[in-house]
């Protein structure tokens, strides 16, 4: 759906006013809902690697969000979603 009520929102509809970064936000928040239910109905953990390696090969298939996007839906959400950060 279109943020702003117009519709389905998509790159090919004329009349979707959403800016590209929200977009891209949107389809990295579906992204993680849907990966994350996946992964706890295997009863795996979600690690960063397999995040990025399931975010590239999609990327192949045309999806823009990144991981840099799932960071920044923890800045935005971080009772929701939240990204931990290990320095050694």
């Amino acid at each position: 759906m279109c943020v702003f009520g117009f519709g389905l929102c998509g790159d090919k509809r004329p009349s979707c006013f959403c800016p590209a970064w929200l977009k891209r936000i949107m389809q990295a928040f579906a992204f993680l809902n849907i990966f994350t239910a996946f992964l706890q109905m295997q009863r795996r953990e979600i690690t960063s690697d397999s995040l990025k390696e399931a975010l590239k090969n999609l990327a192949k298939s045309g999806l823009k969000a990144g991981f840099e996007d799932i960071e920044l839906l923890s800045v935005l959400y971080p009772k929701i979603c939240y990204t931990c950060q290990f320095y050694i």
